[in-house]
C-alpha cells in the first residue's frame, strides 16, 4: 500500500518548474547546483505534506506550498552571490575570467600610453615601439589563456611517446608567468621615466592619478582572475595524478 504522503508526479513537476526558476535567477556554481536544487525541492515537498496533513486536497496543498515558497525571482536574487565572488570563485564564470584577463591587459596597456597628443610628437621608432607593445600585451594575454586550456585539459593517449610529447604542454607555464609579470610591472612602469612623457604635459597630479588607478585596478582584476585559473589548473593536475 503506497504512503498517502507520496508526492504525485504532477505536483513534483510543478515544484521542479518553480525551483528551476529560482536557480535561473540565483545562478549558483556547478558544484552547488545539485545541493541547492535538492534543498529547495525538499522545502516545497515538506510544505505540501503539511497541507495534506491539514486535510487539504492535492491541488490545494500544491497551491499553498507554492504560495508559501514565495516569488522565485526574489528568492533567486537573495541566493545570488555578489558579482565579484561569482567572477573570482565560480567555475561557470571561466569564460568571463578569460575575457577579463584579455580586456584588463589591453586596457592597462592603452592607459599606460594614454597621451595621444604627446604620442604624435614622438619619433617614428618610439611610435612603432608603442604599437608593438600594445600588440604584444594582447598576444601575451591570449597565449596565457590558450596555455591554461591546454595545461588543464587531459587527453587519454595510449601511446607512450604521444603521452610524453603531450606532457611537454607544461612548458606553457612560462606564458602564464609572463602574463602575471606583465600586469604586475605595468603600474610600476607608469611612474618610470619612459612612461610619464607619454602623458599630456599640461595634466595635473589628480589626472595622472586617475590613469594610475585605472591601470592598477585593471591589473589587479586581471591578476586575481589569473590566480583563480592557476589554482584550478593545479587542482586538476593533482586530481589526475591521484587517479593514477
Amino acid at each position: 500500500m503506497s504512503s498517502p504522503l507520496r508526492i504525485p508526479p504532477g505536483v513534483d513537476f510543478a515544484f521542479e518548474k518553480r525551483v528551476n526558476a529560482v536557480l535561473e535567477s540565483a545562478k549558483p556554481d556547478y558544484d552547488r547546483l545539485p545541493e541547492l536544487r535538492t534543498e529547495l525541492m525538499e522545502h516545497l515537498r515538506q510544505r505540501w505534506r503539511e497541507g495534506i496533513e491539514k486535510n487539504l486536497s492535492t491541488e490545494a496543498a500544491e497551491e499553498q506550498a507554492l504560495e508559501l515558497f514565495g516569488d522565485p525571482e526574489a528568492i533567486g536574487k537573495s541566493l545570488r552571490e555578489v558579482w565579484w565572488r561569482r567572477l573570482l570563485f565560480y567555475r561557470r564564470c571561466r569564460a568571463e575570467r578569460f575575457l577579463i584577463m584579455v580586456s584588463c591587459s589591453v586596457w592597462a596597456t592603452y592607459c599606460l600610453y594614454f597621451g595621444e597628443t604627446d604620442y604624435q610628437r614622438l619619433s617614428k621608432e618610439l611610435q612603432q615601439a608603442v604599437i608593438e607593445y600594445r600588440y604584444a600585451s594582447f598576444m601575451n594575454a591570449t597565449f596565457a589563456l590558450l596555455s591554461l586550456i591546454l595545461i588543464s585539459h587531459k587527453l587519454r593517449l595510449n601511446s607512450r611517446p604521444l603521452r610524453w610529447l603531450y606532457g611537454l604542454r607544461h612548458c606553457l607555464w612560462i606564458f602564464l608567468f609572463s602574463y602575471g609579470l606583465n600586469i604586475f610591472l605595468m603600474p610600476l612602469i607608469y611612474f618610470g621615466d619612459q612612461c610619464i612623457p607619454f602623458l599630456p604635459q599640461d595634466w595635473i597630479w589628480w589626472q595622472k592619478m586617475i590613469i594610475f588607478l585605472s591601470i592598477f585596478l585593471s591589473c589587479a582584476l586581471g591578476g586575481a582572475c589569473l590566480l583563480k585559473e592557476v589554482k584550478d589548473t593545479i587542482s586538476i593536475i593533482r586530481k589526475g595524478h591521484c587517479k593514477k
